[in-house]
């Protein structure tokens, strides 16, 4: 027994040995596997990208295809690039033909019909689907803004024919909802045609004055100062420098009402506000853009 446990014991001896020789010759060579391969973080990576033109490993017919074959899509991309440019401009050159052939052709009457625009309402007849002749007419409305220099988007009105007994009505519009078209039709439209496009147009030019005028004043005031209103102009609210509100209520032709909101505080006290108010109100819109100002300047406001 006791032969035995020596025996075992040198044994275990003889293996620890051999592991700690193993374990110093896996550490030398481990060491050697390190230096012997290359440091990617110090080198320049894309050595490691292969160059397709360069690789030589390829057979003869897949080096054409992946060199040769890309040459001949960059060729074919830049062919179809110049040849959409081409087409292009042959398609603008037959535009601008056909526009100067048409330009050529109804020069006349194109000149004809904006010699009638300039008087501010025109007349055209209307094609009638069911080929019928004069049962519908067209009047054409063209505002001029004296503030811009040029005419603004045309309003047109469609009238209809009654089939009882051939009185006009108003069959399609683009005026504005608050413009009271169905009231002036049933007070003139078939009284007197004139009477009824005139007073349209007269409404037209109000409004129109009014938004060039606000949107002027608008254009000029340096923020936080600013104008909103409703789509007739009918109330305008100016907010000055965040310090006050003017709300000025608006008539056809003039300011009818002006209401002065805010705390007397800083540049507004009982003085100014009554001067603000005296001054505004009865204001006519013609060169109002240029009064609104002189008014606040006189009020000690510089906007």
């Amino acid at each position: 027994m006791g032969n035995n446990w020596r025996q075992l014991k040198t044994e275990i001896e003889n293996l620890e040995q051999e592991i700690d020789v193993l374990s110093e010759r896996y550490e030398e060579l481990k060491g050697e596997e390190q230096r012997q391969e290359p440091t990617v973080d110090n080198e320049d990576r894309t050595a490691f990208i292969p160059n397709i033109s360069k690789v030589g490993n390829f057979d003869d017919l897949i080096s054409g295809l992946m060199t040769d074959g890309l040459a001949e899509q960059e060729t074919q991309d830049s062919n179809k690039k110049d040849r959409l440019a081409k087409r292009r401009k042959l398609e603008q050159a037959e535009s601008l033909q056909n526009y100067q052939s048409l330009k050529n052709k109804y020069l006349e009457d194109i000149q004809l019909e904006n010699c009638y625009r300039l008087g501010g309402i025109t007349a055209f007849p209307v094609n009638d689907p069911s080929g019928k002749e004069d049962r519908f007419l067209g009047i054409r409305y063209d505002v001029f803004d004296p503030y811009r220099s040029k005419y603004t988007s045309p309003h047109y009105i469609i009238l209809k024919k009654t089939v009882k007994n051939n009185d006009w009505f108003v069959f399609k519009t683009t005026l504005p909802k608050f413009i009271p078209i169905n009231t002036l039709a049933s007070q003139y439209l078939n009284i007197d045609m004139f009477k009824f496009v005139s007073e349209i147009r007269r409404h037209l030019l109000q409004l129109e004055l009014k938004r060039s005028v606000f949107t002027s004043i608008s254009e000029k005031l340096v923020p936080p100062s600013r104008i909103d209103s409703d789509l007739s102009f009918t109330k305008v609210n100016v907010n000055v420098l965040n310090k006050f509100e003017l709300v000025l209520v608006c008539g056809p032709s003039e300011i009818t009402s002006v209401i002065v909101i805010g705390q007397n505080s800083g540049i507004l006290n009982k003085v100014t506000r009554r001067k603000l108010e005296l001054g505004l109100r009865g204001s006519r819109f013609a060169g109002f853009d240029h009064s609104f100002f002189e008014i606040m300047g006189e009020c000690g406001i510089r906007l």
